[in-house]
């Protein structure tokens, strides 16, 4: 995912790619993340050299293998991004004014980092599984247990100064 950029400069027409990338090291980045499959991603990329400017037209998808929320079991969670990031390669050009633009920085035009952090966002906070029967929901573990929504709810709290005016009022 890598090009020259005095190469890029030189072609007339958008370049078309499509290539498999894989991440290995997204599972340290999230616990909950257990795996990602290998990452397609196709697109063109089109100069605009009187702006200083390359667009590249990305469709990325792949799959995460995620923890299930309730149940813990591998859920597989599809996504699919598609977007136009801008990268300019203007090295005079104020930061404020370009915006949502990606520097280039030096004469190679990578963009993995990029695809990174558009994989990154896609992440979903948390997933359940679909099909998942109330057997398989753990009931308790370590500190913590399911309480009925439907049970009389008590208050601990006051016990004590309850037990005091049952008294007095005896």
């Amino acid at each position: 995912m890598r090009w020259n950029l005095t190469k890029l400069l030189a072609m007339d027409n958008p370049l078309q790619f499509s290539e498999q990338v894989k991440f290995d090291d997204f599972q340290t980045v999230r616990h909950d993340v257990r795996g990602l499959s290998p990452v397609t991603i196709n697109g063109s990329i089109e100069m605009i050299k009187n702006r200083k400017e390359i667009l590249f037209h990305l469709t990325i998808s792949g799959t995460f293998e995620m923890a299930c929320a309730v149940s813990l079991k591998s859920v597989s969670y599809p996504f699919a991004i598609e977007t136009v990031e801008t990268m300019t390669y203007d090295q005079y050009a104020a930061k404020e004014a370009y915006g949502d633009y990606h520097f280039i920085k030096g004469v190679d035009v990578d963009i993995r980092p990029l695809i990174w952090e558009l994989i990154f966002l896609e992440i979903p906070s948390r997933v359940v599984c679909e099909n998942l029967a109330q057997s398989e929901v753990p009931q308790s573990g370590s500190g913590w247990k399911v309480i009925d929504p439907e049970a009389p709810k008590k208050d601990e709290r006051f016990s004590k100064l309850r037990e005091l005016l049952n008294n007095q009022n005896k």
